[in-house]
C-alpha cells in the first residue's frame, strides 16, 4: 500500500531501553474492568465484549460521552450473574443480554 515518507531516522528499539510505568487504574478503567472479568472468567468477558460494542457505537455516534463507555461497561458487568463453563448457547445468550442491557439502561448513564 502507499505510505507516507518518513522524515528522521527509523525507530530502532534496540537504542534506548523501553521503561514502563505501572497502569493507573483509577484513569484506565476500562483495562481494570477488562483483567476482572478475566479473572471472573465464564461469561463475564462476553458481557463486558458485547456492553462494550454497544457502547462504543453509542459513542461514535454522538449519543453518550466517551468516559460513559466504561460506566456502560461497568453497569452490565456489576447486573450480570456470570455461568462458569458455559456453552455456545450460554455465550451467545450472554452476548445478546449485554448488548440489550446496556440499549435498555443507557438513560441510567445521564
Amino acid at each position: 500500500p502507499a505510505r507516507f515518507s518518513m522524515c528522521g531516522n527509523e525507530l530502532d528499539l534496540t537504542q534506548k531501553p523501553l521503561t514502563f510505568e505501572p497502569v493507573d487504574m483509577d484513569t484506565f478503567r476500562c483495562l481494570a474492568l477488562a483483567i476482572q472479568a478475566g479473572h471472573i472468567g465464564g461469561t463475564m468477558p462476553t458481557v463486558l465484549n458485547g456492553a462494550n460494542e454497544i457502547a462504543v457505537s453509542k459513542f461514535l455516534k454522538g449519543e453518550i460521552g466517551f468516559l460513559e463507555i466504561q460506566d456502560a461497561v461497568e453497569m452490565a458487568m456489576d447486573a450480570h450473574k456470570s455461568i462458569q463453563n458455559p456453552t455456545l448457547s450460554d455465550i451467545e445468550e450472554a452476548d445478546r443480554w449485554a448488548r440489550e442491557y446496556v440499549l435498555s439502561n443507557l438513560h441510567k448513564l445521564h
